[in-house]
């Protein structure tokens, strides 16, 4: 004791500092008496000895006199403790500040937007400069241009959000506040004692404040994420906003913990490992893990794809990095910071249980309506104030053996009809709404009752309903979220000279019906209403009008004129321009008007953007947002999960399972196909050939969906293989009709037709089908004879497939036995055509009904490829077709096969539509028209929904890139066209194509005044372009076999034999069109003409119709990009190209064509020819 006196009397004998010594006494068992210090230090003066005063002085031997020290090393002792143990005050007071920043900015924000409904007159007066300045640029809009709520991404894959300006701002500067305080008072001291190194002193205060001002945040970021906040509430900031602050800090948070524990690890140095014995490094090092591995799964990226694996990950790592953080930090004397993480995260959940069990379990009725909207009629309790303000939404759970341990968000209105109701609304997604959607689908009326549990409601209204006009702008399913608000805010109206009013944007007139009662409602109320139908001529779904009739009986004649006269809304069917909207309303606006807005992402994001640009106006302009950023929630209660994963069998979505090692027969096809298969592919192996990707696709949604497809995936092989198998199968697996008689007949009907476009594809079909018949039994249902047992035998007549080509005046036939009625025909349109005039009856029964190459035909080109544009006869046969499909039963299943389009030509088509809007009388039919007009063909006629499958990419890459030339030839001299050597970009076609529109009146007009005007090339000049270019391609290339030569139709080929050679073969167009891929693939090509080629008449063989329109809307050009792409990517050896342009690419429409090729030019590596 008289050391320890002696060494407190040299560095201040405080007596805290005796206290201190005392107490550590105390603890380990040893009492000290009252007056120790004073006899202490008169023994430490009386008898103490340095180190120099013994003899013989050795530090391991104990002495038993009072030890002096030298005082110069004890004052850099206490400086050194000093140094370290008053870093460790500071950081508690760098923490408090941290938490007292956001007690700050949450104080402000209370304290504005509670003033917005305590005194609305002051905030409609401040419209100033000063905060206009204020609104404009920081705490309305975004952070940068337009996009808050709409996902951003970066390398096209990870999403991010941002948050506003004045979030952003608000993060910036706790980032900023978090990294300075981490940078002052971190110097060491001179002569510091504890490891004599100036750098690991200061990673030592830099690692120690890092650990302490993060652990301090804890409480913070818990509360952040909690549905029970009572923050929210304090400073009025919707839980969206607090779960982008949570994500913010919990990163800064992170980053502390990993700086700490790099610190350290720099400390320890080589006796990291055996530090890391000790427990409370063990615990640390878990829940640093455990935190890192948060901070990776919880990205956008991974939330949206598997967010319930996300939540269930999420907190079960929480609760890992919270004990683990706890067992670290007790000895440390800093758990009380990690209590506090516990007690709100344990309260939230208790809120949240006694929530769902003060609700209660009732009987709901659930409805799914064609809009993908899921509608929740329930009895509300009696606790329930949803009238006291609009907003509301609540977390609905249904109780299902496979859902009942999910959740998901509902907005909340009240109920029309019965005030002790609610009614709540929510758009089908992924998850629990995807399940219910297939659940509801199965029961009649789309509607079934289902016990479910109820926990909010959450929310609180906007301070829209104070100002002078408030506007309130839903799109969709949206609506739900504003409308409780709108009517509060009618309901509490008290200025008569208020002007409220709603505007909703929905897509079809059946988007009304799941809301029809609410609108009807509007009839007593002085709240103006317009309702924007962007898509007016879409059927609507006849459930749906059932529904509606059903809900109003007042419903009489046209349910639309009903409907506009019933609810005296302003209808109007066009999509609005946000722009002019926001404008529109403002003028009309009298000293202040608030917007309130729940749609979709980017309506939400354009309307804040305008509302923005207009609050320099004099009118004080505010905006709200309806609409809550979190993800699906799920969870009821955490350990139920695992029970669910031992009694209940997961439901399986077909749409999100990734088909894999699944064969042919897996999807229904016969064994015997399957066998054969195997036999013909790969003959020495035992296991079963799968079906490729396209093909898996095709037989899944054929056979086990049962539904319509359309596929477009020209680089994929193997789909007319599926449609053969699956027009076979229904033949074999086709059941006999039982009939009364002893004996009777079957009539044998055609069961499938497979329609082709060119005699060559019927010798494709019938190749085929030879390989996959010819061994088969007898199978199909021929003979059902009754005996008088009771007893039936079934006789059976062989399977005949039957291929009738145009010009072929046999007809070709794969039976498995005798010639009979075919029950599969493989034909032209033309023969096909002919069969239903003749004999109209044989179609009744079709079943199956396949269309390969569907664009040959709605593009007016015939059976053959040639284009009926030369006997004047534009879509001739595209008619004929479509009236064939009218004529065909309503079980019909149809499979088409068609290139996808040419992606300049709805770039083209687009700016056609802006250019002259004014000419168009129904613009939005134009518009879908442009957007896919095979398909908007088809189901006008056809009337049923179709699944399209595009392929990831048009255009395969090629590696190597195809060597590529672009020529012109003049006087028999060919030389390199040298706008091609730097082909633009995607953007700079489309401005030149926008240039192109805007420098001429009419695009339309245009074509049809150049295509009069036009003039054929003679036969001389491509005489003297091919033997020019083939010349030069011999002398540059003579080891290359050989070159295939494509020229236009109208060329007369007989007048080009002279130039034809072993190694030159020249094909027209058509023929070029309608042969197959195979026959061409090992040549090197010249394209005679490209300029020519790439316009509609590049098929034609006659003079232009100066009336008709030759290429704006539907130019063929897209069949020869498509295929001729199709022809180089398959090729075994990448083939020459050289592009020769018959009129130099001088005129502007020619090389508007031209550029086309530019979506193929990444892929070629353009060289000099000459």
């Amino acid at each position: 004791m008289a050391t320890v006196a002696g060494c407190l009397d040299i560095a201040g004998a405080t007596t805290d500092a005796k206290n201190a010594f005392v107490d550590y006494c105390s603890q380990r068992g040893h009492k000290v008496p009252e007056n120790w210090f004073n006899k202490s230090l008169w023994l430490y003066k009386k008898k103490g000895r340095s180190p120099y005063q013994f003899r013989k002085f050795e530090s391991t031997v104990r002495v038993h006199v009072p030890f002096v020290l030298n005082k110069a090393e004890i004052v850099n002792f206490q400086k050194t403790y000093d140094l370290y143990y008053s870093n460790l005050d500071r950081s508690v007071y760098y923490g408090g500040i941290c938490l007292g920043y956001w007690l700050v900015v949450f104080t402000i924000c209370g304290l504005v937007n509670w003033s917005k409904f305590l005194f609305p007159d002051i905030f409609k007066k401040l419209n100033n400069p000063v905060t206009n300045f204020w609104r404009k640029y920081i705490s309305l809009p975004a952070m940068f241009h337009k996009k808050k709520l709409e996902q951003q991404n970066i390398l096209q894959k990870f999403g991010f959000l941002i948050p506003s300006r004045l979030e952003s701002l608000i993060v910036f500067i706790f980032y900023t506040m978090v990294s300075v305080f981490h940078t002052i008072d971190a110097d060491s001291i001179p002569n510091e004692k504890k490891y004599n190194s100036p750098f690991l002193s200061r990673v030592r205060i830099i690692s120690d404040r890092a650990a302490i001002v993060s652990t301090m945040m804890m409480p913070l970021i818990f509360m952040f994420a909690t549905r029970n906040n009572i923050l929210q509430w304090i400073s009025g900031i919707n839980y969206g906003t607090f779960v982008g602050y949570h994500r913010h800090t919990a990163r800064i948070m992170f980053s502390l913990i990993l700086l700490h524990a790099v610190g350290f690890s720099v400390i320890f140095g080589n006796y990291f490992l055996y530090m890391l014995k000790e427990s409370y490094l063990k615990w640390g090092l878990g829940a640093i893990t455990a935190g890192g591995i948060i901070m990776v799964q919880s990205t956008l990226y991974f939330r949206r794809r598997w967010y319930e694996v996300f939540l269930v990950g999420h907190i079960i790592l929480v609760a890992t990095w919270t004990v683990g953080a706890l067992f670290h930090v007790r000895s440390r004397g800093y758990a009380p910071f990690i209590y506090p993480s516990i007690a709100v995260w344990l309260m939230d959940r208790i809120i949240r249980g006694c929530r769902v069990l003060l609700f209660g379990f009732p009987k709901a009725e659930v409805s799914l309506f064609s809009d993908d909207t899921l509608k929740v009629i329930v009895s509300r309790p009696k606790y329930w104030k949803v009238g006291s303000g609009g907003g509301k939404y609540a977390f609905v759970y249904f109780l299902k053996p496979n859902w009942f341990w999910q959740s998901h968000p509902f907005t909340i209105v009240e109920s029309i009809e019965d005030p002790q109701k609610i009614v709540l609304f929510c758009k089908v997604k992924n998850g629990i709404t995807g399940s219910l959607n297939l659940f509801l689908n199965s029961f009649p009326g789309k509607s079934a009752k289902i016990n479910v549990a109820i926990e909010g409601p959450y929310g609180n209204p906007t301070p829209a309903r104070y100002a002078d006009t408030a506007v309130f702008i839903a799109g969709g399913n949206g609506i739900s979220g504003v409308f409780s608000e709108l009517l509060h805010a009618y309901t509490k109206q008290t200025n008569s000279q208020q002007r409220l009013k709603l505007i909703w944007v929905i897509r079809e007139w059946k988007s009304l019906f799941w809301f029809y009662d609410e609108l009807h409602h509007l009839k007593k109320t002085n709240i103006e209403t317009t309702i924007y139908i962007t898509r007016p001529n879409d059927d609507n779904d006849s459930t749906e009008t059932e529904k509606l009739t059903m809900a109003s009986k007042k419903l009489n004649g046209g349910l639309i004129e009903t409907i506009k006269s019933d609810l005296h809304i302003d209808f109007r069917e066009y999509r609005p321009v946000i722009k002019n909207v926001i404008t529109e309303e403002i003028e009309e606006a009298t000293r202040s008007i608030a917007f309130v807005c729940c749609a979709n992402h980017s309506m939400v994001d354009e309307i804040r953007y305008q509302c923005a640009r207009n609050i320099n106006s004099n009118k004080r302009v505010d905006f709200y947002e309806q609409i809550q950023t979190f993800a699906l929630v799920f969870l009821l209660v955490m350990f139920l999960r695992p029970l669910k994963t031992y009694f209940v069998k997961p439901v399986r979505c077909y749409s999100n399972v990734r088909e894999v090692n699944r064969p042919f027969t897996n999807y229904g096809i016969l064994p015997y196909f399957q066998r054969k298969i195997n036999s013909l592919i790969n003959p020495n192996s035992e296991s079963n050939v799968l079906p490729t990707p396209i093909q898996t696709w095709m037989l899944k949604t054929l056979i086990e969906k049962k539904a319509n497809i359309i596929v477009r995936d020209p680089m994929s092989t193997g789909k007319s293989t599926v449609v053969l198998l699956h027009a076979l199968n229904k033949s074999l697996k086709k059941q006999p009709r039982k009939v009364k008689d002893c004996e009777q007949k079957l009539e044998i009907d055609i069961d499938s037709i497979i329609l082709v476009p060119t005699d060559a594809m019927v010798e494709k079909y019938h190749t085929h089908c030879e390989k996959l018949v010819s061994p088969l039994p007898d199978c199909v249902p021929h003979e059902l004879i009754k005996h008088e047992d009771g007893s039936e035998t079934i006789t059976r007549v062989p399977l005949t497939v039957q291929f009738i080509s145009k010009n072929n005046t046999t007809t070709k036939e794969v039976s498995t036995g005798e010639s009979s009625s075919p029950q599969v025909i493989v034909t032209t349109l033309s023969k096909l055509c002919d069969m239903y005039t003749q004999t109209p009856a044989m179609f009744q029964n079709v079943k199956f009904f396949a269309i390969d190459q569907l664009d040959f035909f709605m593009k007016g080109v015939d059976m053959d490829g040639d284009s009926l544009i030369i006997k004047n006869q534009k879509g001739k046969y595209k008619n004929m077709l479509l009236e064939l499909l009218r004529g065909l039963n309503d079980r019909v299943q149809f499979c088409f096969i068609s290139n996808p389009p040419h992606p300049h030509v709805k770039v083209l088509n687009e700016m056609f539509l802006e250019k002259e809007a004014d000419e168009l009388s129904n613009m939005d039919k134009k518009i879908r028209y442009v957007k896919d007009p095979e398909l908007f063909e088809l189901t006008n006629i056809i009337k049923r929904p179709f699944e399209v499958k595009h392929p990831l990419s048009m255009f395969t890459p090629i590696n190597p890139p195809i060597d590529a030339f672009f020529v012109t030839c003049n006087n028999g001299k060919v030389r390199d066209f040298q706008n091609m050597f730097n082909l633009p970009s995607l953007d700079e076609v489309k401005q030149f194509m926008e240039y192109f529109v805007d420098h001429n009146s009419s695009l339309k007009n245009y074509a049809k005044k150049y295509h009069s005007q036009k003039k054929h090339k003679s036969d001389a000049h491509y005489v003297n372009l091919i033997k020019s270019i083939t010349k030069k391609f011999t002398e540059k290339y003579p080891e290359e076999e050989e070159v295939t030569v494509i020229v236009p139709n109208y060329v007369d080929i007989t007048k080009l034999t002279k130039i034809v050679t072993d190694k030159v073969h020249i094909l027209p167009v058509s023929q070029f069109l309608a042969s197959t891929t195979t026959t061409t693939t090992s040549s090197n090509y010249i394209i005679a003409g490209i300029d020519t080629l790439m316009h509609q008449t590049a098929l034609s063989g006659a003079e232009v119709d100066g009336q008709m329109n030759m290429g704006v809307i539907e130019p063929y050009a897209d069949l020869f990009h498509v295929y001729m792409w199709k022809v180089l990517s398959i090729s075994k050896h990448p083939p020459k190209v050289v592009f020769a342009l018959d009129n130099h690419g001088a005129d502007t429409a020619r090389m508007s064509q031209i550029l086309a090729f530019n979506n193929i030019s990444n892929f070629l590596r353009i060289n000099k020819f000459t």
